[in-house]
C-alpha cells in the first residue's frame, strides 16, 4: 500500500487538472470515518479470494509520470498491467521482469523512451505485450523469442530500428504481429513462415528491404499481411496462392483513395495491395485462388505482362488498382463478370485491344480509370448501365466511336475525361443532366455540332475542356447559369457568334480560353479572371476600360483579331509580351512592342499649306495648355486617389474583402492572415529571400500555412511583383504530392503574399547545415529525398502541359515536412516551355546550381534544372555542396568512372556524420552517384531526362562497368 501511494506522488495530471489531491481519490489511507482504506477497493485494483492484488488497470487517467519510484516486488501475484493512453514516460524498467505471473502488458499509448529490456523475455506466462505508440528506441530484443507462450506483440509506432530478430519464428502461438511505422531494416527472417496461428502481420512503414519469403505462403491462417512502405523488390510469391484465409496483403507506400484501415471490417473487406515497393514479374494465376479477396491493389510497381484470366474468379472482388504499372495485353473480358466491383483502375500502363464489352452490365462499378493506354475502338455501351458511376477517366487511348450514343445519366458522377482520343458525335445532352458533375474534359477529339444549351444545368461544374474539336455554333447564353465555373476551355473550335459580354457570365472564372474560333464581338470584363486567351478570333472594337478592375489578371493574349485603341491600365496587360497583341487593327499603349498611343491634340492637322505656320503655333499653344490642365488633373487626380486607396484599405480590412484566395477548404479571411503573423511581426518570421520573407501563421481555426509576403506592393514597379505574379501563374498549373502547394494569393495595395502549405523541418540546406538535423537523415531518408525531387521535376518536364522549367532546383527550395518527404517550392523565375515562345533568358537562380551553358548561350532548357538537379543530388549523399567535385568534373569524364571509384572512394565522399553505407546500401548509392554525375554532363544533350532520371531512382540499377562518358553517351 505504501508503495503504490509513494508512486501516486511522483504523478500529476497531464493536461486538465493540476491538483494532486483530485488524483486517483480512492487512493489513500484513512478512510473518511477514520478506518483504515482497503486497496482491493481503489480505483484501478482488483484482488483475488487472498485479498492479493491480480489487475492493476489505470488507462485513460491522463497520468503524467514515469514508472521509477513503482515497487514492482511487491506484486508477485499480478496478472493484468494496464496503464495504455496516459502520458508516461521515462525508460521502461526492466524489474517488470519480475511480474512472473504476469499475462498481459499493456503499455501502449504513452511516451516511453529508452530501449526495450532484454529481461521482457524473462515473462514466460506472457500472452500479450503491447508497447506500441511510444518513443522506444533500439532494436527488438532477440530475447522476445523466449515467450513461447505469446499470443500478440504490438510493438508499433516507435522508433525501433536493426532486423527483426529469427528468434520470433519460434512464437509458434502467436495470432498477431504488429510492428508498422518503425526504422526496421534488413530482411524478413523467412523463420516466420514457422508461425502457423499467426493471422495478423503488420510491418508497414519501415525500411525493410529485399524480396517476400515464400515461407509466407505456409500461413494458412493468414487474414492481414501488409509490408506496404518498405523497399520490398522481386517478384510476386505463387505461394501467396495457398493464403485461402487472406483478408488484406498490402504492400504498397501510398493509399490512394482512402486509408487502409479506415473502412477495415473483416467480415467485408477483403483487400490485397501491392504497390510503391517496386515489384517486378507478372501477375501470378495462383492469385485466381484467394476467392475471398474483395480488393486487389497492385499499383506502382514495375509489374509486366497480361492480367491473368484467372481474376475473374474472384467473385467477391471489390477493388482493381493496377495503376502506374508496365502491364500489357488485352484485359481479360472475364472482368466483366465481377458482379461486385466498384473500382477498376488500370491507367499508365500499356494495354491493348478493346474495354470489356459487358463491363457496366452489374451497374456497380462507381470508378472506371484506363488513361493512358494503347485502347482502341468503341467504349462499352454497357456503360450506359453504369449509374452509380462517380469517377470516368479514359483519356490518352485511341478509342472511336460515337460517344452520344454511349452514355446515359449519372446522377452521382463529378468526373469525366475522355481527352486526346478519337471519338466523334456530339457533345451528349444527358451531361446536363449529372447535376453532380463538377469536370468534364473531351478534348482533343473530333466531337462536333453544338454545345447543347443543356449543359447550363450541370451548376456544380467548376473545369469544362471541350478544347480541339470541330464544335461550331454560338456559346449557349445557359451556361451563364454555371456560377461554380473556374476553368473553360473552348480553344480551337469553330465556333461563332459573339463573346458573352455581361459580368454575370462565368461570373467566377479564374481561367478562360476561346482562342482559334471565329467569335466576333467586343470583349466584356470578368472581375475574378487569372488567364484569358482570346487570341485567333474575329473580335473587333476596342478593349473595354472596365478591364483596368481586374487586378486578379496574371496572363492576357489577344492577338490575331482585329482590336484597335489603347490598352487598359492593367499589369497584365502592361507585363505581357509582344506576342500577346500582334496582328490587331491598332492597338496602342505602355506595353512591350507597342505604340503610345497618340492625344487628340497631336491630330489637329490640317491639310492646307498656307495654314501651316498658323497650325503649328495653335498646335503648340494646345499641347502647352494641354500639359499645364494635364499636370493639374494629374496632381488633383493623384490626390483623391490616394485618399480613395486609404479609406478602401480601412473598409476592405474591415470586410475581408480585400483578397483573391482561394483554397481546398474554402475562403480564408484576409484579416485571419494578418492578425495570424501579427501584422507580420518579425517574430513570426521563418525565412528570409531575395523577393520577401516567409511566415509561419496559425490561423483561428488552428490550421497551420505558410504566408510568403513579397517586399512591394503592386502598385509599384519591381521585379519582386513580376515574381509574385509568375510564382501564381505556375503554381496554379501543378499538383504533385513533392510540389508545395499554393492556397491562396492576395493582390493587395498594401500587402501581396502567397498562402502556401506548411512544411515543418524547412530547407534542406538548413538541415544539412546543422549536425544534430542532418545525423537524423539516414541513407534511406536521403535516397527517398532524392527519389521525391525527382519524381516533382519529372512531373514538371513531362506532366505538365505545356511542360515547366523550375530554373531554381536547389537545396535552399527543397523544403522537408515532418515525414522528411522532400517538397520543390519557388517557382517565382520558372518558365512555360511553349514551343512558339523565346528560351533566352537572362542568368537567374541560384548561384552554384547553374548549367554551364547559361553563363555562354542564356538559353534556358529542362537540361538545366537536370544539371542543377545532379548537385542537389551530390549535396544529399555529401552533407555539402559538392564544389570542388563539380569543378573536377570535365577532367574525370574522359577517364571513366572507375577511375572516379579509384581516386574518389565512396566512402570518402558521403556525409561522415551519419554510419557509413554498407551493403545493397552502399550499392544503392554508387548507383544513384553514377546517375547524378551523368546529370552533370557538360554537354546538355547528353544528360538524361528527368523522366529517364526518376526511373531509373525508382529501381536504381545502372551498369556498374559505364564510364562516365559512357553514360553521358547514353543520353
Amino acid at each position: 500500500m505504501e508503495g503504490l501511494l509513494r508512486w501516486k506522488a511522483s504523478l500529476h495530471r497531464s493536461n486538465r487538472v493540476h491538483n494532486n489531491s483530485l488524483l486517483l481519490p480512492s487512493w489513500t489511507m484513512m478512510m473518511a470515518n477514520g478506518s483504515n482504506s482497503n486497496p482491493c477497493k481503489w480505483e484501478g485494483l482488483t484482488c483475488n479470494e487472498s485479498g492479493l492484488i491480480t489487475i492493476i488497470n489505470l488507462s485513460s487517467m491522463d497520468l503524467q509520470g514515469t514508472l521509477h519510484d513503482f515497487n514492482f516486488l511487491s506484486f508477485p501475484n499480478l496478472l493484468d498491467f494496464d496503464l495504455h493512453n496516459n502520458s508516461l514516460f521515462g525508460p521502461l524498467p526492466a524489474t517488470i521482469a519480475n511480474l512472473s505471473k504476469l499475462t498481459n502488458l499493456y503499455l501502449f499509448t504513452n511516451n516511453f523512451n529508452g530501449s526495450i529490456p532484454p529481461a521482457f523475455g524473462s515473462l514466460n506466462n506472457l500472452l500479450v505485450l503491447d508497447l506500441g505508440d511510444n518513443q522506444l528506441s533500439g532494436s527488438i530484443p532477440s530475447t522476445i523469442g523466449s515467450l513461447k507462450n505469446l499470443f500478440g506483440l504490438y510493438l508499433y509506432s516507435n522508433q525501433l530500428i536493426g532486423s527483426i530478430p529469427m528468434e520470433i519464428g519460434n512464437l509458434t502461438n502467436m495470432h498477431e504481429l504488429v510492428l508498422q511505422n518503425n526504422n526496421l531494416s534488413g530482411s524478413i527472417p523467412s523463420s516466420l513462415g514457422n508461425l502457423n496461428n499467426l493471422t495478423s502481420f503488420l510491418l508497414f512503414q519501415n525500411q525493410i528491404s529485399g524480396s517476400i519469403p515464400p515461407e509466407l505462403g505456409k500461413l494458412g491462417y493468414l487474414s492481414q499481411l501488409d509490408l506496404s512502405g518498405n523497399y520490398l523488390t522481386g517478384s510476386i510469391p505463387a505461394s501467396f496462392g495457398n493464403l485461402g484465409s487472406l483478408v488484406f496483403l498490402y504492400l504498397y507506400s501510398n493509399s490512394l483513395w482512402f486509408h487502409p484501415y479506415g473502412d477495415w471490417k473483416p467480415d467485408h473487406l477483403y483487400d490485397l495491395q501491392l504497390s510503391n515497393n517496386y515489384l517486378i514479374g507478372s501477375i501470378p494465376p495462383e492469385i485466381g485462388y484467394l476467392r475471398s479477396l474483395g480488393r486487389l491493389y497492385l499499383s506502382s510497381n514495375i509489374l509486366t505482362g497480361p492480367l491473368p484470366a484467372s481474376l475473374g474468379n474472384l467473385t467477391n472482388l471489390n477493388s482493381i488498382f493496377l495503376l502506374d504499372n508496365q502491364l500489357s495485353g488485352q484485359v481479360p473480358q472475364e472482368i466483366g463478370n465481377l458482379t461486385k466491383l466498384q473500382y477498376l483502375q488500370l491507367g499508365n500502363n500499356s494495354f491493348n485491344g478493346y474495354l470489356p464489352q459487358n463491363l457496366c452490365n452489374r451497374a456497380s462499378l462507381i470508378r472506371i480509370s484506363g488513361n493512358d493506354n494503347h485502347f482502341i475502338g468503341p467504349i462499352p455501351k454497357s456503360m450506359r448501365n453504369c449509374t452509380s458511376l462517380t469517377r470516368l477517366r479514359l483519356d490518352n487511348n485511341y478509342l472511336t466511336g460515337n460517344i452520344s450514343e454511349v452514355f446515359g445519366v449519372y446522377p452521382n458522377l463529378t468526373y469525366i475525361d475522355l481527352s486526346y482520343n478519337q471519338l466523334s458525335g456530339e457533345v451528349s445532352q444527358n451531361w446536363g443532366k449529372c447535376l453532380q458533375l463538377t469536370s468534364l474534359k473531351i478534348s482533343g477529339n473530333k466531337i462536333s455540332g453544338r454545345i447543347p444549351p443543356e449543359l447550363g444545368n450541370s451548376t456544380q461544374l467548376q473545369g469544362l475542356d471541350l478544347s480541339s474539336n470541330l464544335l461550331v455554333g454560338q456559346i449557349p447564353r445557359e451556361m451563364g447559369r454555371l456560377r461554380s465555373l473556374l476553368t473553360l476551355d473552348l480553344n480551337d473550335n469553330q465556333l461563332s457568334g459573339t463573346v458573352p459580354k455581361d459580368v454575370g457570365f462565368f461570373s467566377n472564372l479564374l481561367y478562360l480560353d476561346l482562342s482559334m474560333n471565329n467569335l466576333r464581338g467586343s470583349l466584356g470584363s470578368l472581375n475574378k479572371l487569372t488567364n484569358l486567351n482570346l487570341s485567333h478570333n474575329k473580335l473587333f472594337g476596342s478593349i473595354p476600360s472596365t478591364f483596368s478592375e481586374m487586378l486578379s489578371l496574371i496572363t492576357i493574349d489577344v492577338s490575331y483579331n482585329e482590336l484597335e485603341g489603347p490598352l487598359p491600365d492593367n499589369r497584365a496587360f502592361q507585363k505581357a509580351t509582344m506576342e500577346a497583341f500582334v496582328h490587331n487593327k491598332g492597338l496602342c499603349g505602355n506595353a512591350t512592342g507597342l505604340q503610345p498611343c497618340i492625344s487628340p491634340s497631336t491630330k489637329m492637322q490640317t491639310p492646307k499649306e498656307s495654314h501651316k505656320s498658323l497650325i503649328l503655333i495653335i498646335s503648340l499653344l494646345a499641347v502647352l495648355l494641354f500639359l499645364l490642365f494635364a499636370s493639374l488633373g494629374t496632381f488633383l487626380f493623384f490626390r483623391r486617389r490616394m485618399k480613395s486607396i486609404e479609406e478602401n484599405t480601412s473598409a476592405n480590412q474591415q470586410h475581408g474583402d480585400v483578397f483573391t484566395i482561394w483554397n481546398f477548404d474554402g475562403r480564408i479571411a484576409y484579416q485571419d492572415i494578418i492578425e495570424a503573423t501579427d501584422q507580420f511581426d518579425p517574430k513570426h518570421c521563418i525565412g528570409v529571400g531575395r523577393h520577401g520573407s516567409v511566415y509561419k501563421a496559425e490561423l483561428s481555426s488552428g490550421r497551420l500555412i505558410a504566408v510568403k509576403k513579397f517586399n512591394s506592393s503592386l502598385e509599384e514597379e519591381s521585379s519582386d511583383q513580376e515574381t509574385f505574379r509568375n510564382e501564381i501563374l505556375v503554381m496554379t498549373e501543378v499538383r504533385h504530392r513533392n510540389i508545395v502547394k499554393l492556397y491562396g494569393y492576395c493582390s493587395h495595395v498594401r500587402h501581396s503574399f502567397l498562402v502556401l502549405e506548411y512544411v515543418g523541418r524547412g530547407s534542406l540546406a538548413k538541415i544539412l547545415s546543422m549536425e544534430e538535423e542532418a545525423v537524423e537523415l539516414d541513407w534511406a531518408k536521403r535516397v527517398n529525398i532524392v527519389k521525391g525531387v525527382a519524381q516533382a521535376i519529372a512531373y514538371l518536364h513531362h506532366d505538365c502541359s505545356p511542360p515547366i522549367i523550375h530554373r531554381d532546383i536547389s537545396s535552399n527550395n527543397i523544403l522537408l515536412d515532418s515525414d522528411f518527404e522532400p517538397h520543390v517550392s519557388d517557382f517565382g523565375i520558372s518558365r512555360f516551355l511553349k514551343p512558339d515562345s523565346s528560351l533566352w533568358t537572362a542568368l537567374a537562380g541560384t548561384f552554384g546550381y547553374f548549367a554551364p551553358e547559361l553563363a555562354y548561350t542564356m538559353r534556358v532548357t529542362e537540361k538545366c534544372d537536370v544539371y542543377s538537379f545532379g548537385v542537389v543530388t551530390f549535396e544529399v549523399i555529401m552533407g555539402k555542396h559538392p564544389g570542388e567535385l563539380i569543378s573536377t568534373f570535365p577532367s574525370l569524364s574522359s577517364s571513366g568512372l572507375s577511375s572516379i571509384e579509384e581516386n574518389i572512394l565512396l566512402k570518402d565522399m558521403v556525409d561522415q556524420r551519419i554510419s557509413p553505407p554498407i551493403n545493397q546500401v552502399a550499392e544503392k548509392l554508387a548507383s544513384i552517384m553514377k546517375l547524378a554525375f551523368s546529370c552533370l554532363c557538360e554537354n546538355p544533350n547528353s544528360r538524361p531526362t528527368m523522366q529517364q532520371v526518376s526511373q531509373e531512382l525508382s529501381i536504381c540499377s545502372i551498369s556498374q562497368g559505364n564510364s562516365t562518358q559512357e553514360l553521358c553517351d547514353n543520353y
